[in-house]
């Protein structure tokens, strides 16, 4: 393993539960300590390729990854909310900010390496804490529509004339 904790050619092609499950191993020295417990969930052929997907579970949180030639989507729960990592990291850091992941790398390694260097920086709340930064996040991101967005209208005096 290199120092930057991406081992073997970059140009090798494992099949994606292989690659998940090295990355969840990375992953693990950071939220096993906590109480997530990985499980490989699903995977098989696909009209875009073989793919496979997982999951860190503890209790009502969890984080969702899912693997094609690379690490893809990564989303958080809490309960029956969830964001995406591109919005919780916008979330967090600020908007137009962007974390470490996906880095893009042609090693598929390299993606957990980024995605746990973004959850070292911004995801004590979620690993440790409440969750509460994915609640706000989700609430926040939320589609305004309705009643909810006409009431923001109107107290933002632009409903009135």
């Amino acid at each position: 393993m290199r120092p930057d904790g991406v081992s073997g050619d970059s140009r090798m092609k494992k099949p994606p539960a292989q690659v998940l499950e090295e990355g969840a191993d990375l992953l693990g020295e950071l939220l096993e300590p906590a109480g997530f417990v990985f499980e490989l969930r699903g995977g098989g052929p696909s009209s875009g390729g073989p793919y496979a997907w997982g999951e860190f579970r503890n209790g009502n949180r969890c984080i969702e990854l899912h693997v094609r030639h690379s690490l893809g989507l990564v989303r958080y729960h809490v309960g029956k909310v969830s964001v995406s990592h591109e919005r919780w990291i916008e979330c967090r850091a600020g908007a137009g900010r962007r974390g470490a992941y996906p880095g893009f790398s042609e090693n598929p390694f390299r993606a957990f390496v980024h995605l746990r260097s973004d959850l070292e920086r911004y995801g004590s709340d979620f690993i440790t804490g409440t969750g509460d930064s994915i609640r706000d996040c989700a609430e926040r991101s939320a589609p305004k529509t309705g009643l909810r967005r006409l009431s923001e209208f109107e107290s933002a005096g632009e409903g009135q004339r």
